[in-house]
């Protein structure tokens, strides 16, 4: 009988253990799954936010070759001008070669009436008129702009310029943000377009 009941004993240990062991396995197989879920949301995301950035970059570029407006640059009546004016006074929409001729961020507040910061001024691209078009927002706008039919994801599109003699350039930073349960993600990307058509006249 003593014996019996030492067996019984065991078998109830081996039981609890095996309980133990499959909640171990099972528990670190869920894991598993939620963590390669949310690396295949965040390479899935990481990929449509590169792809947004690198579009915005060249819808930028199709901009300036077309010499598309740009709304909400105040610039000068005669834009584009040979010298650094400041746009207080003037009308817009200017071309894009307009933006060559100014220096951003500004020398004040009041300049250009665009948001500004040490970064640059901020822009988003226009795609709802027939052509393409860059608008320039204002400090009422939040710089962060949703992604058209796609809100997951915001964009930032922020312009400096460098200009000396015939060296005439824009450097372009777009920045695509999206939220998920980890935090803030971001896909970014520079490129410098120049004023051929004012280095042409340079030669």
């Amino acid at each position: 009988m003593i014996r019996k009941s030492a067996q019984g004993g065991q078998s109830l240990i081996e039981v609890v253990v095996a309980i133990l062991i499959a909640g171990v396995v099972l528990g670190a197989m869920a894991i598993a799954v939620v963590t390669g879920l949310k690396s295949s949301d965040y390479a899935k995301n990481q990929a449509q936010a590169t792809k947004y950035v690198q579009q915005t970059i060249d819808q930028i570029r199709t901009i300036r070759d077309n010499v598309g407006n740009v709304s909400n640059f105040l610039c000068s009546s005669n834009c584009p001008s040979a010298s650094t004016l400041d746009c207080t006074s003037a009308t817009s929409p200017c071309s894009f070669q307009s933006l060559f001729y100014y220096q951003f961020p500004p020398s004040g507040p009041s300049d250009y009436n665009l948001n500004c910061d040490s970064n640059g001024c901020y822009f988003k691209v226009d795609t709802s008129g027939p052509t393409l078009a860059l608008d320039g927002i204002t400090a009422l706008t939040p710089v962060s702009v949703p992604i058209p039919n796609d809100p997951t994801f915001s964009q930032t599109i922020f312009l400096t310029t460098a200009n000396s003699g015939c060296n005439h350039q824009i450097d372009v930073t777009v920045r695509v943000s999206w939220v998920d349960q980890s935090g803030t993600h971001t896909a970014e990307n520079q490129t410098v377009l120049s004023d051929y058509q004012q280095q042409l006249n340079c030669l």
